[in-house]
């Protein structure tokens, strides 16, 4: 018995990680805890290594892992979905001061900006990928400039979702909201791992460990049939 309670405790840890992953997730989407956020799509996506290096004698365990996994692959995309969604306008803080300059933050692909006020110590942190145009905004923008920003109010980067140049508008809220709609849906690319782990686990429970039908062993006692002297 004791035996195999401790099998039953292994075949559960492999799936530690992931269940890990789903509480710690549906925590995080109650709340705004950036680093729990991090934390939480580390064990959905690190935690489905266990369960690909492990595979169950049992064809229906082995079913109903491949399920789990799916279950988890779908939850980190409405995870990944949800978090990553842009926020409300009401959400945003807005300065306006003068512009003092701008700096290239190097990026692997496209390269991010910061830029700072004068008598303004916090660096604006412009993305590239929600639309800031750093290039323009490096040649034609001068020290003294009027400028108005509309950014997040995290504690690690102020991220701009609006940027105006002397009364010009060069990003909307609109424009960085939608772009950053747009990269958010590719959460659906995480969900390919998942599904192929799940597609392979149910092939082996249905297909792949299908045993052949026991066939009766005929075993030969000595005796002799009647009739026969």
């Amino acid at each position: 018995m004791t035996g195999k309670m401790i099998s039953v405790i292994r075949e559960l840890l492999v799936y530690a990680p992931l269940a890990s992953g789903m509480i710690l997730g549906v925590f995080c989407l109650t709340g705004n805890y950036d680093w729990l956020n991090i934390l939480a799509f580390l064990l959905l996506m690190l935690g489905i290594i266990p369960v690909i290096l492990h595979f169950d004698d049992n064809p229906f365990l082995l079913a109903l892992g491949g399920l789990f996994v799916l279950a988890a692959g779908l939850f980190q995309c409405y995870f990944i979905y949800t978090v990553s969604a842009p926020p409300a306008r009401e959400e945003l803080a807005e300065v306006s001061g003068t512009f003092a300059s701008i700096r290239v933050i190097p990026n692997r692909g496209r390269d991010n900006y910061r830029i700072y006020l004068q008598n303004d110590d916090n660096p604006y942190v412009g993305l590239t990928f929600l639309g800031f145009p750093g290039k323009v905004i490096s040649e034609e923008a001068q020290a003294g400039d009027a400028v108005e920003l509309l950014y997040t109010q995290d504690r690690r980067s102020h991220a701009i979702y609006a940027f105006r140049l002397n009364g010009r508008e060069l990003l909307s809220y609109e424009t960085a909201s939608h772009a950053k709609s747009d990269n958010r849906n590719a959460a659906i690319f995480f969900l390919i791992i998942p599904a192929a782990v799940c597609g392979l686990r149910l092939w082996l429970a249905f297909h792949g460990l299908r045993k052949p039908p026991r066939q009766k062993i005929y075993r030969y006692t000595g005796r002799r049939r009647s009739g026969i002297k």
